[in-house]
């Protein structure tokens, strides 16, 4: 069947999407590499702004949220704590929560369902489907009587929601270095329940800028759950226990500490011919809190409104994907920016200072940490900076493993001599893999022995090898009507089960029994049928019955293990794994489903101690030794990961996957010359591998070596040249360089190749307006406009040079547009009504529209010095002395001193006669920055004093 959309990974964001277009009546394919209730690490906090969006898109009610009173837990507001300083801000009429997330995440995959969505579980997403470079769909493993079959989905859109570290986003996008919070958490029993009803955050200066948090949580009874993030390499179950000790003394720890990845750089490269990236695969989630559940289901309702839109218009390339992207910046992308620098200075001492003013403000505490503010209002310059980030791999398993061996009839079959001189040339030609050739040879002896069943199934198997089901259907459907043979029975019905025809197969399974009651194959069958229906139950007990008739049926015992993990009782599943390889010392899938399995829940030490064993089998070395680095990863033992890793490699030279991984993990070691070289060797094993001179760039970057990282980035651009990125960085470069005149050509270069590229001809702007080339500025702002009339960050940016270049009707025009389509942009308020007070005209205008920003954003320095300067114009000068006074008060606080901020308050001192003042604001205003006109105010007010 093929479908309108498919969607890879069904946490928040995939299952948002799923559930928004399967009601608008598109057809829906989820996939989802583990089976629910899946286990999955993380504090589970919602904002109060994730459950209003939750509640706003008809996802969950807040009456459903707050009805279940085990799974979730109110919380009225924040507490933060800095050393022996503490605050505590409260939500205003609305609530966060924390939740179960193997609860939380079912529930919206369930929800997607019941809206229409398609829910395929277990199966593990691999790779595109690509035609004439559009992606139409996707394949997949899935592991079916231990086998491991490939099977493919196709749709006119995909949207891969499952990990910045899935296969399916590294060969899309390249997005496989990223810029990580390592968090670490646990469950806790308070020792007074219900005391706790607050987010709370300790900022230890150990930490900074990562943090450490208790969340309290309900189960039957008082729990919470506590932890920390950060990005320092440290032993992060060791660090916890030191903050627990020091924070939550006589809190119980009931569970032992889980380590978890967070990526979280802003989107890059998200969106493309037939594709699109959302949630974690974005790499979307806040820099400073590494909140990210909020971003996954916004995104994954952008991700939706995109989709629809492409659906209706029949048109799934780029040049309408790509309005994903610009909703995404448009919400996210100033948050972000402002998120890093914030993020940077807290290890500075920034923090207190920070908290302070927050503390002061009613709301601003609570809405900045868990991510409510509208960061898209706040005034700051723009932050071209790249980061990388380092990819963690989510491991899981899945299917139903290897059928016991079928006895044979003690007659074997043999036909004809002529007919049997065709079958064993079939045989040849099949073990040389000439498969087409093998069916011809095994036609024409069914021709010479019809009836023979050896050959029927010999050429049923060959089809189905070759991927034609249909004709393989056929030949079972004749067999098993006409069949009395056991091991003929036993065939069909495993090809019924391949091809989910479970009836069928079931009919087979009971003729069977009926013949023989104490055949253990076809209970065997029965367990694998009721393990892909999801009756987890059922395919036990038809395991346990296979297991009474042969206790020494490993495969079965493996088989139990993936059924009781599905059904997540976890000791259940180690224990049969356990009793697998304990009956059978050769068979080696138990003893990695093992490894797995404790790699998976957080047990990095076990899985190694696993995977060691497993070294003196064969077969396993290169996924073994690659698996042990994953897990010393998780560990941050970096140096015993990259050691694996490059064992991995030297068995198996073709991963280069491991290769770059090692790349990476050197460059987040800071280990610059030695991520240089193994980017060297990737890039000469693969010299089409953009990923590889990205690295390289960054690495001459921090080498100091500009001219070299030039050289990688043009490189970069050169091998993927639709990525607006790579001009982007090189633009960056060239500006450190002040190489300017190489940077606006390179960006037009960028325009001509990727000429949709909004954010592309954004910058040219900006690189315009920098070197003073107004009017190409305002020419590439209003090309944009062109292609978009309502984009507000352009109509912005076209009102602040117009404004710079005193055309300053056209200015205000422009702001009143932004306020047109975003009555939320302050900005654009305080911009317009500064303009009327700098040219004293219309300044009760101004006022109203100054005042329109401070109801956004109180406490903004600017915009109270704006409005002090309104009441200057209009005579008033004790009020524009004291809002004047309190924008230095604030700006200073926030770590900033305004020269024009000061000359105001010079003005205002000097016509109310306090000349020491006025003197004084005119000094501090040349001390920030030279200007003539405050200079000569300065030397008219020491003369007036001489006289």
């Amino acid at each position: 069947m093929n479908y309108d959309v498919i969607i890879t990974g069904s946490g928040p964001a995939g299952s948002t999407a799923a559930n928004l277009l399967s009601r608008k009546g598109f057809q829906v394919l989820l996939l989802e590499k583990t089976i629910f209730p899946r286990k999955k690490i993380c504090a589970g906090g919602l904002t109060p702004k994730t459950i209003k969006l939750l509640n706003e898109i008809d996802i969950i009610s807040y009456k459903e949220l707050f009805s279940d009173t085990v799974n979730i837990k109110k919380i009225i507001g924040v507490k933060v704590f800095l050393e022996n300083l503490s605050y505590t801000g409260t939500f205003e009429g609305d609530f966060g929560a924390t939740v179960n997330r193997k609860y939380f995440d079912e529930l919206l995959a369930k929800k997607a369902v019941k809206s229409g969505a398609k829910l395929i579980e277990a199966a593990e997403v691999f790779e595109p489907i690509l035609e004439n470079g559009c992606v139409c769909g996707v394949k997949y493993k899935k592991v079916e009587n231990s086998l491991v079959f490939v099977k493919e989905a196709r749709a006119k859109i995909v949207i891969i929601a499952e990990g910045a570290s899935s296969p399916v986003t590294r060969i899309l996008s390249g997005f496989n270095k990223h810029h990580l919070v390592r968090a670490v958490n646990t469950i806790c029993e308070p020792p007074r329940p219900g005391e706790k009803e607050h987010f709370e955050f300790y900022f230890d200066k150990t930490l900074l800028p990562g943090y450490f948090w208790y969340f309290p949580f309900v189960s039957g009874k008082e729990y919470g759950f506590a932890g920390f993030g950060l990005e320092k390499n440290v032993n992060l179950k060791k660090e916890y226990f030191q903050m627990h000790e020091k924070y939550l003394n006589g809190v119980k720890v009931l569970t032992k500490p889980h380590t978890w990845i967070i990526p979280c750089d802003y989107p890059k490269k998200i969106a493309g011919d037939g594709w699109l990236l959302i949630g974690d695969a974005a790499g979307l989630a806040n820099p400073v809190t590494g909140e990210g559940i909020y971003y996954a289901i916004k995104s994954g309702e952008f991700a939706a409104l995109t989709a629809e839109k492409a659906l209706h218009k029949g048109n799934y390339s780029l040049n309408t994907l790509k309005e994903f992207k610009i909703l995404i910046d448009d919400r996210f992308k100033k948050e972000y920016n402002l998120s890093k620098v914030i993020k940077k200075l807290l290890p500075l001492g920034f923090h207190k200072a920070f908290f302070s003013a927050a503390a002061r403000k009613k709301g601003i505490l609570e809405k900045f940490m868990t991510g409510d503010m509208d960061f898209n209002k706040i005034s700051i310059r723009k932050i071209l900076k790249y980061l990388f980030f380092i990819t963690f791999i989510a491991l899981f398993f899945h299917g139903c493993g290897t059928a016991p061996a079928i006895k044979e009839e003690k007659k074997a079959y043999y036909p004809p001599y002529q007919s049997y001189l065709y079958y064993s040339q079939g045989a040849l030609l099949s073990r040389n893999w000439l498969f087409d050739e093998a069916i011809e040879k095994y036609k024409k002896a069914l021709t010479l022995d019809p009836e023979s069943e050896v050959i029927n199934q010999t050429l049923a198997s060959e089809y189905t090898r070759i991927g034609k089901p249909d004709e393989a259907l056929k030949i079972y459907d004749k067999l098993s009507s006409l069949s009395g043979d056991l091991k003929t029975l036993l065939q069909s019905a495993a090809f019924y089960i391949e091809n989910d025809k479970f009836d069928r197969a079931i009919e087979i399974c009971s003729r069977i029994i009926q013949k023989e009651p104490i055949s253990p194959d076809a209970y065997f069958y029965l367990g694998n049928i009721y393990y892909k229906q999801d009756k987890t139950d059922e395919a036990i007990n038809m395991f346990n019955k296979v297991i009474e008739l042969d206790p020494k049926a490993d495969t079965t015992y493996f088989n139990l293990g993936l059924a009781y993990g599905k059904k997540g009782d976890f000791n259940s599943a180690e224990k049969n794994y356990k009793k697998a390889a304990e009956i059978n010392s050769e068979y080696t899938s138990p003893v990695f489903a093992l490894g797995l399995l404790y790699q998976v829940q957080g047990q990095p030490e076990k899985s190694i101690e696993v995977y060691k064993k497993l070294l003196s089998l064969s077969g396993y070395d290169a996924r073994v030794y690659k698996n042990m680095g994953l897990a010393y990863g998780q560990m941050k033992k970096y140096k015993e990961s990259i050691e694996n890793l490059k064992k991995a490699i030297e068995l198996d030279s073709s991963d280069l996957d491991s290769l770059q991984r090692v790349a990476v993990m050197l460059y987040q070691e800071k280990d610059f010359n030695g991520s240089l070289e193994i980017a060297k060797t990737l890039a000469a094993s693969d010299p089409n591998n953009a990923d590889a001179y990205q690295i390289m760039g960054s690495d001459y970057t921090e080498l100091g070596k500009k001219d070299e990282a030039i050289i990688a980035y043009n490189k970069f651009v050169e091998l993927d040249f639709k990525n607006p990125l790579g001009y982007i960085y090189l633009s960056y470069l060239y500006a450190k360089n002040n190489e300017q005149s190489k940077m606006i050509p390179l960006l037009e270069k960028g325009i001509k190749i990727i000429p949709d590229n909004i954010d592309l001809l954004l910058y040219l702007g900006g690189a315009y307006y920098e070197i003073k080339n107004y009017e190409k500025a305002e020419a590439a702002y209003r090309e944009i406009l062109k292609k978009k009339e309502n984009d507000e960050r352009t109509l912005y940016s076209l009102g602040v040079l117009l404004e710079h270049t005193a055309k300053y009707e056209e200015a205000v025009a422009c702001f009143k547009k932004v306020i047109a389509i975003n009555p939320r942009y302050a900005d654009a308020y305080n911009y317009a009504g500064y303009i009327y007070a700098d040219r004293n005209e219309k300044l009760e205008e101004a006022v109203s529209l100054i005042s329109e920003a401070l109801k956004l954003e109180p406490e903004n320095g600017a915009y109270i010095d704006s409005l002090g300067w309104v009441y200057y114009r209009l005579g008033k000068f004790d009020e524009a002395q004291k809002e004047i006074e309190r924008a230095v008060i604030i700006l200073k606080k926030s770590g900033y001193e305004d020269p024009t901020v000061f000359e105001h308050l010079g003005d205002i001192y000097s016509v109310k006669k306090l000349s020491a003042k006025a003197k004084e604001m005119y000094e501090k205003s040349l001390k920030q920055m030279e200007n003539t006109s405050v200079r000569r105010k300065l030397d008219e007010l020491k003369k007036s004093e001489s006289k």
